[in-house]
Protein backbone atom coordinates (compact mmCIF):
# COMPACT_ATOMS: atom_id res chain seq x y z
CA UNK A 1 0.00 0.00 0.00
CA UNK A 2 1.38 3.42 -1.00
CA UNK A 3 1.03 6.55 1.16
CA UNK A 4 -0.12 9.72 -0.53
CA UNK A 5 2.71 12.05 -1.44
CA UNK A 6 5.40 9.36 -1.35
CA UNK A 7 7.04 7.76 -4.32
CA UNK A 8 7.86 4.08 -4.30
CA UNK A 9 11.54 3.34 -3.72
CA UNK A 10 13.40 2.05 -6.70
CA UNK A 11 16.74 0.29 -6.53
CA UNK A 12 19.23 1.82 -8.93
CA UNK A 13 22.41 -0.01 -9.82
CA UNK A 14 25.20 2.31 -10.93
CA UNK A 15 28.40 1.05 -12.55
CA UNK A 16 31.52 1.62 -10.48
CA UNK A 17 33.95 4.10 -11.96
CA UNK A 18 37.53 4.16 -10.80
CA UNK A 19 39.53 7.23 -11.75
CA UNK A 20 42.99 8.54 -10.97
CA UNK A 21 43.17 12.35 -11.07
CA UNK A 22 46.32 14.44 -11.25
CA UNK A 23 47.10 15.88 -7.84
CA UNK A 24 47.84 19.59 -8.21
CA UNK A 25 48.55 20.38 -4.59
CA UNK A 26 47.62 19.46 -1.03
CA UNK A 27 44.52 21.65 -1.05
CA UNK A 28 43.14 20.29 -4.27
CA UNK A 29 39.84 18.46 -3.94
CA UNK A 30 40.57 15.35 -5.95
CA UNK A 31 39.22 11.89 -6.42
CA UNK A 32 41.64 9.09 -5.67
CA UNK A 33 41.20 5.38 -5.52
CA UNK A 34 42.85 2.43 -3.90
CA UNK A 35 42.81 -1.11 -5.16
CA UNK A 36 39.32 -1.54 -3.72
CA UNK A 37 36.15 -1.01 -5.76
CA UNK A 38 35.00 2.32 -4.33
CA UNK A 39 36.18 5.84 -5.18
CA UNK A 40 36.66 8.36 -2.37
CA UNK A 41 37.06 12.13 -2.36
CA UNK A 42 40.20 13.49 -0.72
CA UNK A 43 39.59 16.41 1.62
CA UNK A 44 42.70 18.52 2.13
CA UNK A 45 44.69 15.72 0.45
CA UNK A 46 43.52 13.07 2.90
CA UNK A 47 42.89 9.73 1.25
CA UNK A 48 42.02 7.83 4.43
CA UNK A 49 42.58 8.56 8.11
CA UNK A 50 41.72 7.32 11.58
CA UNK A 51 38.02 6.58 11.91
CA UNK A 52 37.48 5.61 8.26
CA UNK A 53 36.03 2.21 7.35
CA UNK A 54 36.09 1.28 3.68
CA UNK A 55 37.83 -0.72 0.96
CA UNK A 56 40.56 1.88 0.54
CA UNK A 57 41.55 1.41 4.18
CA UNK A 58 41.71 -2.32 3.54
CA UNK A 59 43.92 -1.76 0.47
CA UNK A 60 46.24 0.48 2.53
CA UNK A 61 46.47 -2.11 5.30
CA UNK A 62 47.31 -4.86 2.82
CA UNK A 63 49.97 -2.70 1.18
CA UNK A 64 51.51 -2.03 4.61
CA UNK A 65 51.58 -5.77 5.33
CA UNK A 66 53.19 -6.38 1.92
CA UNK A 67 55.82 -3.78 2.82
CA UNK A 68 56.72 -5.74 5.96
CA UNK A 69 54.90 -3.42 8.39
CA UNK A 70 52.87 -5.12 11.14
CA UNK A 71 49.21 -4.05 11.22
CA UNK A 72 47.56 -5.37 14.37
CA UNK A 73 44.18 -6.78 13.33
CA UNK A 74 45.26 -7.29 9.73
CA UNK A 75 43.54 -5.87 6.65
CA UNK A 76 40.09 -5.47 8.21
CA UNK A 77 39.16 -2.17 6.54
CA UNK A 78 39.00 -0.30 9.88
CA UNK A 79 41.42 2.64 10.33
CA UNK A 80 42.04 2.48 14.07
CA UNK A 81 45.04 3.34 16.27
CA UNK A 82 46.95 0.22 15.17
CA UNK A 83 46.66 1.18 11.51
CA UNK A 84 47.60 4.77 12.34
CA UNK A 85 50.76 3.52 14.09
CA UNK A 86 51.60 1.28 11.11
CA UNK A 87 51.14 4.18 8.67
CA UNK A 88 53.40 6.39 10.81
CA UNK A 89 56.07 3.66 10.90
CA UNK A 90 55.92 3.29 7.12
CA UNK A 91 56.08 7.04 6.53
CA UNK A 92 59.06 7.41 8.85
CA UNK A 93 61.00 4.61 7.17
CA UNK A 94 60.19 5.86 3.67
CA UNK A 95 61.11 9.49 4.29
CA UNK A 96 57.53 10.77 4.02
CA UNK A 97 56.02 13.26 6.42
CA UNK A 98 55.07 11.09 9.43
CA UNK A 99 51.50 12.14 10.27
CA UNK A 100 49.72 8.79 10.55
CA UNK A 101 47.29 10.07 7.91
CA UNK A 102 47.38 8.57 4.42
CA UNK A 103 47.70 11.45 1.97
CA UNK A 104 48.21 11.13 -1.77
CA UNK A 105 52.00 10.85 -1.46
CA UNK A 106 51.76 7.99 1.03
CA UNK A 107 49.07 6.26 -1.02
CA UNK A 108 51.21 6.50 -4.17
CA UNK A 109 54.26 5.15 -2.33
CA UNK A 110 52.17 2.23 -1.07
CA UNK A 111 50.84 1.60 -4.57
CA UNK A 112 47.15 2.02 -3.72
CA UNK A 113 46.81 5.15 -5.87
CA UNK A 114 48.03 5.42 -9.45
CA UNK A 115 51.20 7.53 -9.59
CA UNK A 116 50.23 10.46 -11.81
CA UNK A 117 53.10 12.84 -12.67
CA UNK A 118 53.10 16.30 -11.15
CA UNK A 119 56.12 17.26 -13.27
CA UNK A 120 57.56 15.37 -16.22
CA UNK A 121 59.98 15.73 -19.11
CA UNK A 122 59.20 18.79 -21.20
CA UNK A 123 58.09 21.00 -18.31
CA UNK A 124 59.66 24.43 -17.88
CA UNK A 125 58.77 26.34 -14.73
CA UNK A 126 59.87 27.65 -11.35
CA UNK A 127 58.63 24.37 -9.85
CA UNK A 128 61.21 22.53 -11.95
CA UNK A 129 63.95 24.82 -10.60
CA UNK A 130 62.86 24.00 -7.03
CA UNK A 131 62.94 20.28 -7.73
CA UNK A 132 66.33 20.45 -9.45
CA UNK A 133 67.80 22.37 -6.51
CA UNK A 134 66.40 19.76 -4.10
CA UNK A 135 68.09 17.01 -6.11
CA UNK A 136 71.37 18.91 -5.96
CA UNK A 137 70.92 19.43 -2.21
CA UNK A 138 70.68 15.67 -1.61
CA UNK A 139 73.86 15.05 -3.59
CA UNK A 140 72.47 14.12 -7.01
CA UNK A 141 74.06 15.90 -9.96
CA UNK A 142 71.63 17.44 -12.45
CA UNK A 143 73.09 17.96 -15.91
CA UNK A 144 72.66 21.65 -16.69
CA UNK A 145 72.02 22.56 -13.05
CA UNK A 146 68.83 24.16 -11.74
CA UNK A 147 67.86 25.77 -15.04
CA UNK A 148 64.11 25.17 -14.90
CA UNK A 149 64.05 22.82 -17.91
CA UNK A 150 62.89 19.23 -17.32
CA UNK A 151 65.07 17.51 -19.89
CA UNK A 152 66.82 14.15 -20.14
CA UNK A 153 69.41 15.12 -17.51
CA UNK A 154 66.75 16.03 -14.96
CA UNK A 155 64.74 12.91 -15.81
CA UNK A 156 67.84 10.76 -15.16
CA UNK A 157 68.47 12.54 -11.85
CA UNK A 158 64.88 11.97 -10.69
CA UNK A 159 65.12 8.31 -11.68
CA UNK A 160 68.37 7.99 -9.71
CA UNK A 161 66.69 9.42 -6.61
CA UNK A 162 63.72 7.09 -7.05
CA UNK A 163 65.98 4.04 -7.30
CA UNK A 164 67.86 5.15 -4.16
CA UNK A 165 64.57 5.42 -2.25
CA UNK A 166 63.03 2.18 -3.62
CA UNK A 167 60.31 4.05 -5.49
CA UNK A 168 59.01 3.17 -8.94
CA UNK A 169 61.77 4.55 -11.17
CA UNK A 170 59.82 6.46 -13.84
CA UNK A 171 61.94 9.61 -13.99
CA UNK A 172 58.72 11.60 -13.45
CA UNK A 173 57.98 13.59 -10.31
CA UNK A 174 54.89 12.07 -8.71
CA UNK A 175 53.38 12.97 -5.33
CA UNK A 176 55.40 10.40 -3.38
CA UNK A 177 58.72 11.33 -5.01
CA UNK A 178 58.01 15.04 -4.50
CA UNK A 179 57.31 14.70 -0.76
CA UNK A 180 60.22 12.36 -0.04
CA UNK A 181 62.60 14.56 -2.05
CA UNK A 182 61.45 17.73 -0.30
CA UNK A 183 61.91 16.12 3.13
CA UNK A 184 65.34 14.75 2.21
CA UNK A 185 66.47 18.13 0.87
CA UNK A 186 65.20 19.82 4.02
CA UNK A 187 67.21 17.46 6.22
CA UNK A 188 70.29 17.88 4.05
CA UNK A 189 70.03 21.65 4.30
CA UNK A 190 69.39 21.81 8.04
CA UNK A 191 72.36 22.63 10.26
CA UNK A 192 72.11 21.98 14.03
CA UNK A 193 72.51 25.12 16.05
CA UNK A 194 75.73 25.29 18.07
CA UNK A 195 77.98 28.00 19.48
CA UNK A 196 80.20 29.47 16.78
CA UNK A 197 83.86 28.49 17.21
CA UNK A 198 86.33 31.24 17.94
CA UNK A 199 88.37 30.28 14.89
CA UNK A 200 86.27 28.64 12.19
CA UNK A 201 87.95 25.54 10.84
CA UNK A 202 87.32 24.86 7.17
CA UNK A 203 86.05 21.36 6.37
CA UNK A 204 88.70 19.08 4.95
CA UNK A 205 86.17 16.46 3.80
CA UNK A 206 85.58 16.11 0.07
CA UNK A 207 82.33 17.47 -1.32
CA UNK A 208 80.40 16.72 -4.50
CA UNK A 209 82.61 17.87 -7.37
CA UNK A 210 85.87 17.37 -5.44
CA UNK A 211 88.82 15.53 -6.97
CA UNK A 212 91.96 14.04 -5.50
CA UNK A 213 93.43 11.44 -3.17
CA UNK A 214 90.90 12.09 -0.39
CA UNK A 215 88.08 11.20 -2.78
CA UNK A 216 89.98 8.16 -4.01
CA UNK A 217 90.43 7.00 -0.40
CA UNK A 218 86.74 6.97 0.48
CA UNK A 219 85.84 5.53 -2.94
CA UNK A 220 88.13 2.61 -2.09
CA UNK A 221 86.27 2.21 1.21
CA UNK A 222 82.99 2.06 -0.73
CA UNK A 223 84.52 -0.65 -2.91
CA UNK A 224 85.65 -2.52 0.21
CA UNK A 225 82.05 -2.67 1.48
CA UNK A 226 80.78 -3.85 -1.89
CA UNK A 227 79.48 -0.53 -3.28
CA UNK A 228 81.82 0.12 -6.18
CA UNK A 229 81.03 3.48 -7.87
CA UNK A 230 80.92 3.46 -11.65
CA UNK A 231 84.48 4.27 -12.65
CA UNK A 232 85.93 2.79 -9.47
CA UNK A 233 88.33 4.73 -7.25
CA UNK A 234 89.09 7.40 -9.86
CA UNK A 235 89.33 10.31 -7.42
CA UNK A 236 86.32 12.12 -8.92
CA UNK A 237 83.37 12.78 -6.59
CA UNK A 238 80.57 12.71 -9.16
CA UNK A 239 76.96 11.47 -9.20
CA UNK A 240 77.98 7.78 -9.32
CA UNK A 241 80.05 8.15 -6.14
CA UNK A 242 77.24 10.12 -4.48
CA UNK A 243 74.75 7.37 -5.36
CA UNK A 244 77.01 4.65 -3.92
CA UNK A 245 77.54 6.70 -0.77
CA UNK A 246 73.78 7.30 -0.42
CA UNK A 247 73.20 3.55 -0.60
CA UNK A 248 75.74 3.03 2.19
CA UNK A 249 74.16 5.80 4.27
CA UNK A 250 70.72 4.24 3.89
CA UNK A 251 72.01 0.85 5.04
CA UNK A 252 73.90 2.45 7.96
CA UNK A 253 70.80 4.30 9.18
CA UNK A 254 72.17 7.72 8.22
CA UNK A 255 70.40 10.38 6.11
CA UNK A 256 70.82 9.14 2.53
CA UNK A 257 72.04 12.43 1.07
CA UNK A 258 75.06 11.22 -0.88
CA UNK A 259 77.07 13.90 0.95
CA UNK A 260 80.33 12.93 2.65
CA UNK A 261 79.91 14.32 6.17
CA UNK A 262 81.83 13.34 9.31
CA UNK A 263 79.24 10.80 10.50
CA UNK A 264 79.28 9.07 7.12
CA UNK A 265 83.08 9.15 7.00
CA UNK A 266 83.37 7.50 10.43
CA UNK A 267 80.74 4.84 9.65
CA UNK A 268 82.24 4.05 6.24
CA UNK A 269 85.76 3.70 7.60
CA UNK A 270 84.54 1.35 10.34
CA UNK A 271 82.58 -0.77 7.85
CA UNK A 272 85.48 -0.91 5.39
CA UNK A 273 87.89 -1.93 8.15
CA UNK A 274 85.52 -4.72 9.20
CA UNK A 275 85.14 -5.86 5.58
CA UNK A 276 88.90 -6.01 5.02
CA UNK A 277 89.31 -8.09 8.18
CA UNK A 278 86.66 -10.59 7.03
CA UNK A 279 83.52 -8.86 8.31
CA UNK A 280 80.18 -8.59 6.56
CA UNK A 281 81.21 -5.68 4.35
CA UNK A 282 78.60 -3.34 5.71
CA UNK A 283 75.71 -5.62 4.77
CA UNK A 284 72.51 -6.19 6.63
CA UNK A 285 72.76 -8.21 9.84
CA UNK A 286 72.78 -11.96 9.47
CA UNK A 287 74.39 -15.17 10.63
CA UNK A 288 77.71 -16.56 9.45
CA UNK A 289 77.96 -17.36 5.78
CA UNK A 290 79.09 -20.58 4.18
CA UNK A 291 78.24 -24.16 3.34
CA UNK A 292 78.29 -26.48 6.34
CA UNK A 293 79.74 -29.99 6.43
CA UNK A 294 76.25 -31.46 6.02
CA UNK A 295 75.70 -29.42 2.86
CA UNK A 296 73.34 -26.87 4.39
CA UNK A 297 73.90 -23.23 3.51
CA UNK A 298 73.80 -20.20 5.79
CA UNK A 299 73.56 -16.61 4.56
CA UNK A 300 75.35 -13.51 5.79
CA UNK A 301 72.60 -11.19 4.51
CA UNK A 302 68.92 -11.28 3.60
CA UNK A 303 68.61 -10.72 -0.19
CA UNK A 304 67.05 -7.24 0.26
CA UNK A 305 65.86 -4.89 3.05
CA UNK A 306 64.08 -7.25 5.46
CA UNK A 307 60.62 -8.32 4.32
CA UNK A 308 58.22 -11.11 5.30
CA UNK A 309 56.40 -11.35 1.97
CA UNK A 310 57.64 -14.81 0.99
CA UNK A 311 56.29 -18.33 1.41
CA UNK A 312 57.48 -21.92 1.00
CA UNK A 313 56.55 -22.71 -2.62
CA UNK A 314 59.34 -25.22 -3.23
CA UNK A 315 58.25 -27.78 -5.81
CA UNK A 316 55.06 -25.96 -6.77
CA UNK A 317 53.98 -26.72 -10.38
CA UNK A 318 54.90 -24.23 -13.08
CA UNK A 319 54.11 -23.97 -16.79
CA UNK A 320 55.65 -26.48 -19.17
CA UNK A 321 55.80 -29.21 -16.52
CA UNK A 322 58.43 -27.35 -14.47
CA UNK A 323 58.45 -27.13 -10.68
CA UNK A 324 59.43 -24.12 -8.59
CA UNK A 325 63.10 -24.30 -7.64
CA UNK A 326 63.35 -21.12 -5.58
CA UNK A 327 61.60 -18.75 -3.23
CA UNK A 328 59.73 -15.67 -4.44
CA UNK A 329 60.09 -12.53 -2.29
CA UNK A 330 57.51 -9.87 -3.17
CA UNK A 331 58.75 -6.27 -3.08
CA UNK A 332 58.15 -2.99 -4.94
CA UNK A 333 60.02 -2.38 -8.18
CA UNK A 334 63.35 -0.70 -7.46
CA UNK A 335 63.90 -2.32 -4.04
CA UNK A 336 67.67 -2.94 -3.73
CA UNK A 337 68.87 -6.55 -3.94
CA UNK A 338 71.85 -7.61 -1.83
CA UNK A 339 74.61 -10.18 -2.17
CA UNK A 340 73.76 -12.87 0.41
CA UNK A 341 77.41 -13.94 0.65
CA UNK A 342 80.73 -12.57 -0.48
CA UNK A 343 81.77 -13.88 -3.87
CA UNK A 344 82.00 -13.23 -7.59
CA UNK A 345 79.35 -12.44 -10.18
CA UNK A 346 79.91 -15.36 -12.57
CA UNK A 347 77.09 -14.67 -15.03
CA UNK A 348 74.71 -11.85 -15.93
CA UNK A 349 71.70 -12.31 -18.21
CA UNK A 350 69.78 -9.47 -19.82
CA UNK A 351 66.06 -9.79 -20.49
CA UNK A 352 65.06 -10.98 -23.96
CA UNK A 353 61.84 -11.99 -25.70
CA UNK A 354 60.61 -15.30 -24.30
CA UNK A 355 62.97 -15.25 -21.31
CA UNK A 356 61.67 -16.87 -18.12
CA UNK A 357 64.18 -15.23 -15.74
CA UNK A 358 64.42 -11.80 -17.40
CA UNK A 359 67.36 -9.82 -16.04
CA UNK A 360 69.28 -12.28 -13.85
CA UNK A 361 72.49 -12.64 -11.84
CA UNK A 362 74.52 -15.65 -10.72
CA UNK A 363 76.59 -14.98 -7.56
CA UNK A 364 79.17 -17.67 -6.74
CA UNK A 365 80.80 -18.07 -3.30
CA UNK A 366 84.43 -19.26 -2.91
CA UNK A 367 83.30 -22.85 -2.21
CA UNK A 368 81.36 -23.02 -5.51
CA UNK A 369 77.92 -22.48 -3.98
CA UNK A 370 75.97 -20.19 -6.26
CA UNK A 371 72.87 -18.06 -5.81
CA UNK A 372 70.53 -17.27 -8.68
CA UNK A 373 68.58 -13.97 -8.71
CA UNK A 374 65.87 -13.44 -11.36
CA UNK A 375 63.36 -10.84 -12.66
CA UNK A 376 65.54 -7.79 -11.81
CA UNK A 377 64.52 -4.38 -13.10
CA UNK A 378 68.15 -3.27 -13.35
CA UNK A 379 71.67 -4.15 -12.24
CA UNK A 380 73.62 -1.99 -9.79
CA UNK A 381 76.24 0.36 -11.18
CA UNK A 382 79.56 -1.39 -11.72
CA UNK A 383 78.11 -4.89 -11.35
CA UNK A 384 78.86 -7.33 -14.18
CA UNK A 385 80.46 -10.66 -14.91
CA UNK A 386 83.67 -10.95 -12.90
CA UNK A 387 82.74 -8.33 -10.30
CA UNK A 388 83.78 -9.30 -6.76
CA UNK A 389 81.30 -8.27 -4.05
CA UNK A 390 81.05 -8.47 -0.28
CA UNK A 391 77.99 -9.76 1.57
CA UNK A 392 75.35 -7.04 1.75
CA UNK A 393 76.50 -5.21 -1.38
CA UNK A 394 73.74 -3.96 -3.67
CA UNK A 395 73.90 -5.94 -6.91
CA UNK A 396 70.56 -5.05 -8.51
CA UNK A 397 66.97 -3.98 -8.05
CA UNK A 398 63.65 -5.82 -7.83
CA UNK A 399 61.56 -5.91 -11.01
CA UNK A 400 59.17 -8.02 -13.06
CA UNK A 401 61.22 -8.83 -16.17
CA UNK A 402 60.82 -12.20 -17.83
CA UNK A 403 57.91 -14.44 -16.83
CA UNK A 404 57.20 -12.64 -13.54
CA UNK A 405 53.70 -11.13 -13.51
CA UNK A 406 54.27 -9.01 -10.39
CA UNK A 407 57.46 -7.37 -9.05
CA UNK A 408 59.42 -9.89 -6.98
CA UNK A 409 62.78 -11.57 -6.59
CA UNK A 410 63.09 -15.25 -7.55
CA UNK A 411 66.00 -16.59 -5.47
CA UNK A 412 67.68 -20.02 -5.74
CA UNK A 413 70.44 -21.71 -3.71
CA UNK A 414 72.79 -24.29 -5.30
CA UNK A 415 75.21 -25.74 -2.66
CA UNK A 416 78.73 -26.22 -4.04
CA UNK A 417 77.42 -25.70 -7.57
CA UNK A 418 75.00 -28.63 -7.48
CA UNK A 419 71.24 -28.90 -7.83
CA UNK A 420 68.96 -26.33 -6.23
CA UNK A 421 67.77 -26.95 -2.67
CA UNK A 422 64.73 -25.48 -0.94
CA UNK A 423 65.84 -21.92 -0.13
CA UNK A 424 62.85 -21.10 2.09
CA UNK A 425 64.35 -22.24 5.44
CA UNK A 426 67.72 -20.71 4.49
CA UNK A 427 66.15 -17.31 3.74
CA UNK A 428 63.78 -17.59 6.70
CA UNK A 429 66.73 -18.01 9.07
CA UNK A 430 68.03 -14.49 8.34
CA UNK A 431 64.71 -12.76 7.68
CA UNK A 432 63.68 -11.84 11.21
CA UNK A 433 60.16 -13.04 10.36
Amino acid sequence: MLHRGRRPRRLVYMPLVIAAILVVGPSAGTVVTGSGATAYAATGDVVVQRGDRNQTVKAVQQALLDAGITVRGGADGIFGPATQAAVTEYQTGKGLTATGVVNTATAVALGVVVATPVLAKGAHSAAVITMQQQLIDVGIAVRGGADGWYGSGTEAAVRQFQVMRALTATGQLDAATAEILANAAGRAGSVPSSPAPTTPAPSTLPQLGSRGDAVKAFQQELIDVGLRPKGGADGIYGPATAAALATFQQRAGLPATGGYDQASADALTAAATAARSGGSGGGTPGGPSGTNADGTVTLASFPMPHRCTFWDTWGAPRSGGRTHQGVDILAPTGTPIYAVQGGTITKVQYDYKGSLAGNAIWLTAPDGTYFFYAHLSAFANGVGKGTTVNAGATIGYVGSTGNAGVPHLHFEVHPRGGSAVNPYPIVKAVSGC
